[in-house]
């Protein structure tokens, strides 16, 4: 617990390895940050993961996000976001997306939060060495529940299509689930799962990934 109006901070680190048959490494971390101050909501995010397996890169991605929330009336508010994603094996130089979204607080409880979001946005990627830019709509849900009070579950999705093309666009997608280990260190297990529709050449259009770390939070 923190005090009203104060910044909430977490920092994520794992790491996986395997040797014999396959030699193996994985490298996850990520940095965050939220503050809640009267009607407004921050939120700030970076996270990388890096991985080889029998000395060939085979994982190389940065993300980072930065969120605005102000609430309207004690259901509605209004978000104003922003994301960056860089993924080498996808052969994604980058892709920027902004959207000014209308959210909605279907449950909001001590134990279960269930919102969801919709509204345009502005997406610009390079991929496959090939530069777009295109209009883009957004629909999000988020579900967070306090399964017990050293256990937190949470669920995420989002779909973004391209506006002028529909059969153009691509889905994030996280599961996950946290333990209190003991004072302000947790035990964090996520499912990422991310899909494009037209993904660069060569290339398959779903990726899934999981990750375990311990994250400290202060």
């Amino acid at each position: 617990k923190s005090e009203k109006g104060a910044w909430k901070r977490a920092v994520e680190a794992g790491v996986s390895t395997a040797s014999g048959n396959s030699d193996v490494q994985r490298y996850d971390g990520s940095a965050s940050a939220a503050k809640e101050t009267g009607n407004n909501y921050f939120f700030l995010e970076a996270a990388g993961r890096y991985g080889e397996s029998d000395n060939e890169t085979d994982a190389a991605s940065a993300t980072g996000e930065g969120k605005i929330q102000h609430r309207l009336s004690a259901r509605n508010y209004v978000s104003l976001d922003a994301h960056a994603r860089h993924d080498q094996i996808a052969d994604l130089s980058y892709r920027l997306r902004s959207s000014l979204s209308l959210g909605r607080r279907f449950v909001w409880s001590d134990r279960t939060a269930l919102s969801a979001e919709l509204g345009p946005g502005y997406v610009a990627e390079k991929k496959g060495g090939e530069r777009e830019a295109f209009a883009a709509g957004r629909a999000a849900q988020y579900l967070e529940i306090l399964a017990a009070d050293n256990l937190q579950l949470w669920q995420s999705a989002e779909w973004v299509p391209n506006l002028e093309d529909p059969a153009v666009y691509f889905v994030n997608a996280e599961i996950g689930l946290e333990v209190v280990l003991a004072g302000n260190l947790n035990l964090r297990f996520a499912v990422e799962d991310t899909y494009d529709s037209q993904p660069a050449e060569g290339k398959e259009s779903n990726d899934a990934t999981t990750k375990t770390t311990l994250a400290w939070k202060f």
